[in-house]
């Protein structure tokens, strides 16, 4: 009874230090790069005919973790993707390019589909010039952006964490800059 009492005691004290470092690693983590988390400014309300950018962690394949408060105040671009899909490659530096060009107000996060290991990713990137966060498909991501019926899929994200486009098929650079100039826009008075 008494090793019973002693045990229960031990895991209840490991759970509360368990719960206590993870509040304390949401309450202190820094994004991508050494960047200071920034509170959502323009948090979007989800509604009826509003989706907002799902409140979910992404480990990319560098090991930066990308959360919505790392993402405020950007326009996100998801990108459905695969290895051996001919126009997502196409895409990669179009998008490649969007992030790039766009002075750190533009993150674009890749979506891989398919189970590439490790090196044959890297292999691939530095190919292709694929320079943006990779983030592998699991169930959670899927879940929450959604499965996508096509590939390549694109969900487009404004500063605000609102969906503004979910686009299935393979981007063209004049409807990827059409987007941008319209969510990069400065705000009307």
């Amino acid at each position: 009874m008494k090793r019973t009492a002693i045990a229960a005691a031990g895991a209840l004290a490991a759970v509360g230090v368990a719960v206590g470092a993870v509040a304390w690693r949401s309450s202190h983590r820094e994004g991508p790069a050494g960047c200071a988390s920034v509170p959502v400014a323009q948090a979007c309300k989800p509604g009826p005919d509003v989706t907002c950018y799902p409140d979910v962690e992404l480990l990319d394949s560098r090991g930066e973790i990308w959360t919505p408060d790392v993402l405020a105040g950007k326009a996100v671009i998801v990108n459905y993707w695969a290895t051996w899909c001919a126009p997502c490659v196409e895409e990669i530096p179009l998008l490649a390019a969007a992030q790039r060009d766009h002075g750190g107000r533009v993150v674009v996060l890749g979506l891989l589909t398919d189970p590439v290991d490790d090196a044959k990713l890297e292999a691939f990137a530095d190919e292709h010039g694929l320079d943006y966060p990779v983030v592998r498909v699991d169930v959670e991501t899927a879940e929450a952006f959604g499965h996508p019926q096509v590939l390549p899929t694109t969900l487009v994200f404004d500063p605000g964490g609102t969906l503004r486009e979910t686009y299935a098929g393979p981007l063209t650079a004049e409807k990827l800059e059409d987007w941008l100039a319209e969510l990069l826009a400065p705000a009307r008075p």
